[in-house]
């Protein structure tokens, strides 16, 4: 049966997000959980018809590998099927994180907002674990040192491969976490498979003073906002990018690679700049001559002053 190529893909990037939390239930929740003595467990309980816990998952998936080898381990169990523990813990609502400790002791409980950056903080005041530094898939400004001619750089010459270019605000709910956004995702997927040529990702923050001059460039005015350049652009067309529609998704982004057509719209951005150029220098003349005009005006009320004295 054929598979069409976007839904490999979405299928492999679900793959991603689900498999560094280890899952437990009603049968080994304790002897999975507990028992390890110097160690702490938090524990994501959800539900499955929950929209909050499916709006919470991709943010609390990254923690697994974040505290891998650590002395903090993460597990998740659906606690409304699981009755036996539902019953245990009295829950009621969902989503629930609860800290504990080896010996079975709940010692803590998470309610801070549904953030990954958010949530390790939170673990090292109340645990001292320290998370793991995962390798991002993703080009940003940090991986440059901050040189955004550089950046800019290798955005543009790499002709030879797509390339998408993200600008977004950290605390954006699709493209803000750095350890497990759609675009990340997609990135680390594209980039083990070792495509050749290479597919690359580049993520903006728009709050970080070193974007200003790539968004200047790129003429960004809102956000979330995404670019698409081919591969196989001519020199002609070597600043000829593709902008996605409004709230881009992870399926836009496939469904370009696959050659579908999204309704993106081609921008050249030299040619925009030009024109703004040129509109800011008739904006000058303007001014300028209405500079003249006042500065004439005044000097023929200067001359009819000196005319009646």
């Amino acid at each position: 049966m054929f598979v069409p190529l976007f839904l490999i893909a979405l299928f492999a990037i679900l793959q991603i997000i689900t498999a560094s939390v280890t899952e437990v239930d009603d049968t080994n929740f304790e002897n999975q959980v507990f028992g390890n003595p110097g160690t702490y467990s938090l524990v994501y309980f959800n539900s499955p018809y929950c929209s909050y816990c499916r709006q919470f998952d991709p943010e609390f998936e990254p923690l697994g590998d974040l505290y891998r080898g650590t002395r903090l381990h993460v597990f998740k169990i659906d606690g409304l099927h699981n009755k036996r523990i539902r019953a245990k813990y009295q829950l009621i609502g969902f989503p629930v994180v609860k800290l504990f400790s080896s010996d079975g002791t709940q010692v803590g409980f998470y309610n801070g907002k549904r953030r990954t950056p958010e949530i390790m903080d939170y673990i090292f005041e109340a645990t001292g674990a320290i998370a793991n530094k995962l390798p991002s898939y993703v080009n940003r400004l940090d991986n440059y040192e901050g040189n955004t001619e550089d950046m800019k750089l290798n955005i543009f010459n790499h002709q030879d491969r797509d390339i998408f270019v993200a600008f977004f605000q950290p605390w954006d709910k699709k493209l803000g976490n750095p350890y497990n956004s759609y675009f990340e995702r997609l990135a680390k997927y594209y980039g083990e498979k070792e495509h050749e040529p290479r597919t690359e990702f580049y993520g903006i923050d728009v709050t970080d003073s070193k974007s200003t001059e790539l968004m200047s460039k790129f003429e960004v005015g809102q956000f979330p906002v995404i670019f698409y350049l081919p591969k196989g652009r001519s020199a002609d067309e070597k600043y000829t990018v593709y902008k996605l529609p409004e709230n881009p998704d992870s399926k836009m982004i496939i469904d370009i690679l696959s050659g579908k057509d999204i309704g993106q719209k081609p921008v050249n951005l030299e040619e925009m700049e030009r024109n703004i150029a040129k509109v800011i220098q008739k904006l000058q003349i303007e001014d300028i001559t209405e500079e003249e005009e006042e500065e004439e005006e005044d000097d023929d009320d200067d001359y009819a002053v000196y005319r009646d004295l």
